[in-house]
């Protein structure tokens, strides 16, 4: 049904003269739009800062000279630090280095 024949029908079941008030109010809303919400500042996370973009797994991947196989794999079994957004998978490059060295170090002392 269209706009017109929505209109009419409500011309047919109310006054008209009520739905021209209301017809007048929704025109009134469409000539003076309310202000834009701003939106609130974001505060970085501690371990992130600005200059550390997020990266995708392949930014990660290149970085850590392993195949995006490999570092879905590690998600998928919870073994590397990342940071969900909605269904896109994101690192915190100072975590994945922390990672990478509590890694190392387990690593060295179980080698004792």
């Amino acid at each position: 049904m269209s706009n017109v024949a929505k209109l009419d029908a409500l011309r047919n079941l109310f006054d008209p003269a009520v739905v021209a008030a209301w017809l007048d109010e929704v025109d009134s809303h469409r000539q003076h739009p309310r202000t834009a919400v701003q939106p609130r500042t974001v505060q970085p996370h501690p371990a992130t800062r600005a200059s550390e973009p997020l990266l995708t797994v392949k930014q990660l991947s290149e970085r850590l000279g392993v195949t995006t196989n490999s570092i879905y794999e590690m998600v998928r079994t919870n073994s590397i630090p990342n940071v969900r957004l909605g269904t896109r998978i994101r690192f915190v490059w100072p975590r994945v280095e922390k990672w990478l060295d509590d890694s190392a170090k387990r690593q060295s002392t179980s080698s004792l």
